[in-house]
């Protein structure tokens, strides 16, 4: 392969992915190869098919994502995603299925090199040796072949998730909100990993979105008109994103509001808005594609009947409601809210000022009264840390009935009071349920303490972790015992990562200065790192910067047992003396404690866990020629049809004895020597 100069690998890229986009016929399968792909993702349940399907004027092919069953997936629906064995089951007894793609989100970010590959000269753009070499994740050749797209953990920088139509090259990146194409087709000698890449997609970001653009002529500004004049306040700019974001997504079925919220989105941000819109339309059963949007947008001047007003009431219509409301003061109520946040203020100022140490010690004899007895006090803040979808959100709910009822946890006594659940991953009806059952479970009559427990239900609002004290500006101290917030990733600012030590830190400064005005304590619901925890120290148990675990007062986790059918609960404290290991259970939809040793799982050597994977890879590959043959097959034909060679074939054909059979054979070759065939063990009649 060789590098070419821009102009020349651009315009030859362009051009062939361009034919390859319009030709009359259906374009062909992307063709996946599953050992390709990374066994990370391959875990997960974020997995689409899509199919090619031409837009509505019969221009262009586009790929359409569909659920395993046919019906249309949304990147931004999970009920509509599946695994990965399922989608490419899907996608290998299907013809109308043309690949499989990944949703993007929960810190997986996709970068799109678009038309910067010469297949025909084999010839790439010095942007794809630049941007693949200085992330270092796993990269594969895009379903066109004229392009990389490429897959790593980080989150993006705020701004626009595409280049600007006259930039060098043409590039996308997103964090959420969209599925990649997966083909498992993997660019020369890039890694197979999924690999952290934070730093490296703030530079990509810098330099290739945020790209400075040409000076052009004033009436040639792409994607401004000469009479439209974007607001140049950037707190609109992020009121009408937060507006944008919270617009029901059938609104963009209808053309006419569609083009509303366009041109009210350029009208007050120009093109800085492009992406918010397009991420909007995206969600109607009518997206067709980001090239039709952006036309669309190019065509609007500006409006200015269609300002913030017209965002925000369309927004307002799905049960949304702004988020800086409570800290204007031009709203009822708000004096009284700005006056709480200055007196919040005002104490805190007093809390720097110096005290003798006679003064402290006498001043404050006793420790702060227990909340949860050897493990949190009032006014400290705790982490909940466990894997995802293990039950971290039922041990909180738990925990608010037992602090409600003032019933024991976990084996720990409580001090009975109010509680108040911020809740911002699940819907309403969720949340209602899973209480319901846990207090059902917990022999608790819901009713006898139906105002024992506020929940302040977020999700899709847009509420940040800085928004939260303004929103709940009017709980008055003292109200409530405990606050549980759950969970911690959906409260941080647009733009923050929770591997930056200083933002995290900043973070838990916010949450001690919300115990401090609520006079409470607050439990935090975060997840666990991905992969094996179990020889990590408590305190490296859970995602994210150190910061978190060192800025709470009590760090709990949650790990794998020994026994499959229990975890070790662990804590470290910082007024208590930190209490031994545990081990409970999950019966859904109660945890409760078990006597039984607290042993966490063994963590595996890492050649181990790597044999056992490839071990399986073998096993499945073995399985599926045999199963597929009409007779029996030598070791050597089935090394050949798998690709794989003698000792991994053979170490197979070992682990498969129960379900295969075997006999010796007159080898054809040579009469005087015998030799193994096998085929799938026949089920008796």
């Amino acid at each position: 392969m060789s590098v070419a100069s821009e102009s020349d690998v651009r315009k030859r890229a362009t051009a062939a992915r361009t034919l390859f986009l319009t030709q009359p016929n259906r374009p062909p399968r992307s063709g996946v190869n599953p050992d390709g792909i990374p066994d990370e993702i391959k875990a997960l349940t974020r997995w689409v098919c899509w199919k090619w399907e031409q837009n509505k004027k019969r221009t262009k092919w586009t790929k359409k994502p569909v659920q395993v069953d046919g019906s249309p997936a949304s990147s931004t629906d999970p009920k509509t995603w599946a695994t990965f064995t399922d989608t490419l089951e899907c996608y290998e007894s299907n013809e109308d299925i043309a690949g499989i793609g990944f949703v993007l989100g929960d810190e997986y970010c996709g970068v799109d090199l678009d038309s910067c590959y010469d297949p025909a000269e084999d010839e790439a753009g010095e942007i794809i040796t630049d941007v693949v070499n200085h992330i270092g994740s796993y990269t594969e050749i895009s379903p066109t072949q004229t392009g990389v797209k490429i897959l790593a953990k980080g989150y993006l920088p705020n701004g626009r998730r595409s280049s600007p139509s006259d930039a060098k090259w043409d590039v996308e990146c997103y964090d959420q909100g969209r599925f990649f194409t997966i083909t498992g087709q993997r660019w020369r000698d890039t890694t197979k990993h999924v690999n952290g890449a934070a730093r490296e997609l703030q530079w990509f970001h810098a330099k290739y979105v945020e790209e400075p653009r040409p000076t052009k002529a004033p009436g040639n500004l792409a994607g401004f008109t000469p009479d439209c004049k974007p607001s140049q306040e950037p707190d609109d700019i992020a009121k009408a994103r937060e507006a944008i974001r919270n617009i029901p997504a059938d609104y963009a079925d209808c053309y006419e509001d569609w083009i509303r919220v366009g041109m009210g989105a350029k009208s007050l941000g120009g093109d800085v808005l492009l992406n918010d819109w397009i991420q909007w339309s995206s969600q109607s059963s009518k997206f067709e594609g980001q090239d039709d949007c952006e036309a669309k947008w190019r065509s609007f001047g500006d409006s200015p009947s269609i300002r913030i007003g017209t965002l925000v009431d369309y927004a307002k219509k799905g049960g949304w409601s702004p988020s800086w409301k409570s800290s204007c003061t031009s709203w009822s109520g708000g004096n009284k809210v700005m006056t709480k946040l200055a007196k919040a203020d005002e104490e805190a100022s007093k809390a720097i000022e110096p005290i003798s140490i006679g003064g402290l010690i006498d001043g404050y004899p006793t420790l702060r009264e227990p909340i949860i007895e050897g493990l949190l006090r009032k006014g400290e803040t705790a982490n909940f840390i466990a894997a995802a979808k293990v039950g971290k959100s039922f041990l909180a709910g738990g925990l608010a009935w037992s602090i409600a009822s003032g019933t024991p946890w976990l084996g720990h006594q409580v001090a009975e009071g109010r509680v108040a659940i911020i809740d911002n991953e699940l819907h309403k009806q969720t949340l209602a349920n899973r209480l319901y059952r846990i207090a059902t479970d917990m022999m608790i009559d819901y009713r006898e303490y139906a105002d024992a427990i506020d929940v302040f239900s977020i999700r899709g609002v847009g509420v940040d972790i800085h928004n939260i004290g303004r929103v709940l500006a009017n709980i008055e101290p003292g109200k409530y015992q405990l606050v549980i917030l759950d969970a911690l990733y959906r409260t941080l600012p647009e733009g923050t990562s929770e591997n930056d030590n200083a933002a995290m830190m900043a973070i838990y400064n916010r949450l001690d200065h919300y115990a401090t005005q609520w006079d409470c304590s607050i439990v935090v619901v975060h997840h666990a790192s991905k992969g094996d925890q179990s020889g990590k120290a408590i305190t490296d148990v859970g995602a994210g910067a150190g910061s978190i675990s060192r800025a709470a007062d009590t760090h709990l986790t949650v790990r794998p047992h020994e026994d499959p059918e229990l975890s070790v609960l662990e804590c470290v404290t910082r007024s208590f003396l930190s209490p031994s290991p545990k081990s409970v259970k999950f019966d859904w939809p109660l945890w409760s404690e078990v006597a039984a040793d607290p042993v966490l799982k063994a963590q595996k050597p890492r050649s181990e866990a790597q044999q056992e994977a490839k071990d399986a890879e073998s096993e499945k590959a073995v399985r599926g020629v045999l199963d597929a043959a009409d007779d029996w097959l030598a070791a050597s034909a089935i090394r050949r049809k798998v690709g794989f060679g003698q000792t991994r074939v053979d170490r197979a054909l070992v682990r498969l004895a129960d379900e295969i059979e075997c006999q010796a054979i007159e080898n054809p070759r040579n009469r005087r020597e015998e030799i193994d065939v096998y085929r799938i063990r026949k089920q008796a009649s």
